[in-house]
């Protein structure tokens, strides 16, 4: 707090004193950003920030590093695509969009003589917490844990535990008990959502780092760092479908309309410059279309998801079974 005469003291301090103040004294917490001129991060600008951690320059920061959930393996989810890597035929997913697709390709993978034997594809299944090559909607007995870079100009990479302590720049105590508390707010977020008969399959977590001590930053169950899923059973005597409601869903419908692949054979022709000539590869009106297609079902999945959240209606939301049926094709299907 900020006393009478504008020095920063303690709220225990204050009370001792038996005095009161109207201003509370925040220490930022700061990212990359602030060692960059023009807010872009760039290999030379993460250095600065690491150097200046290390340095005890910064103090309070955002670790380089995002923490993983997953309880299951949906349509769309990363394993799927590093299990079509593995196996050689990453060309092949991009134009996967539907669930009996995937399937079709799932089991391309599996008639391959010896895959599970690969060196990369033990890798992927390993990491993932699998025996087995599944198909989208199998579900995990409990959270496998993994990390991502956060600001990696690059985009996001897999990190090993190693990597990760070594981007949040803790020592090994922290780190594992950083890590057990992961795992328990995985399972608080599964608890929380099955009681509101929501699945939430996966999901990303950001740690700030304060005076040395990993500190959770994100809200727990939002759509877009969770996989929020809905249970729907059309058939009561066949397993249920699990319905995405988040940006996975928009995925599936511009994978099926083409844009993935197109945007695949512009960064195959043009590189990094992909996007100013996407429009060689397909069109305004396929883009728009496919947009307005996704947003439009996102909304009637998003509208239920929080009100079943909530336990209350705060947003108007069709009944389910009016709406659902173009999501049937990209639903997992539970195992």
């Amino acid at each position: 707090m900020l006393d009478a005469n504008e020095n920063i003291v303690s709220v225990r301090d204050l009370l001792d004193r038996g005095e009161t103040s109207n201003i509370i004294v925040m220490k930022l917490t700061l990212t990359p950003h602030f060692c960059s001129n023009d807010g872009i991060i760039t290999v030379k600008v993460l250095e600065s920030y690491n150097q200046q951690i290390d340095s005890g320059g910064i103090s309070n920061y955002v670790g380089d590093a995002e923490s993983i959930f997953r309880l299951g393996i949906p349509l769309g989810a990363s394993t799927l695509k590093k299990i079509f890597g593995a196996a050689g035929m990453a060309g092949e997913y991009e134009h996967l969009a539907t669930y009996e697709e995937t399937v079709g390709g799932l089991d391309q993978i599996r008639a391959i003589a010896g895959i599970l034997d690969e060196p990369a594809m033990c890798k992927v299944l390993v990491s993932a917490g699998l025996d087995h090559i599944p198909n989208p909607g199998y579900m995990l007995n409990g959270p496998v844990l993994g990390f991502t870079t956060k600001f990696d100009p690059s985009g996001d990479k897999d990190l090993t535990w190693a990597e990760a302590q070594a981007a949040l720049r803790l020592d090994a105590l922290r780190f594992r008990a950083f890590r057990a508390t992961l795992e328990q707010n995985a399972l608080h977020q599964r608890a929380f959502c099955d009681k509101a008969g929501v699945v939430n399959i996966d999901g990303k977590l950001e740690a700030a780092i304060i005076g040395g001590y990993p500190v959770l930053t994100d809200f727990a169950c939002t759509v877009d760092e969770n996989r929020l899923m809905l249970r729907y059973q059309p058939d009561k005597s066949g397993p249920p479908y699990l319905i995405p409601t988040n940006k996975e869903i928009q995925r599936a419908i511009f994978r099926a309309r083409g844009i993935y692949a197109a945007k695949e054979e512009a960064t195959n022709v043009y590189g990094d410059q992909w996007a100013e000539h996407l429009l060689e590869f397909t069109t305004t009106d396929a883009i728009t279309e496919a947009t307005r297609e996704s947003v439009w079902m996102m909304e009637q999945a998003i509208g239920e998801i929080a009100n079943r959240l909530l336990s209350q209606t705060i947003f108007q939301a069709q009944p389910m079974e009016s709406w659902v049926g173009p999501f049937l094709p990209y639903a997992s299907i539970e195992q």
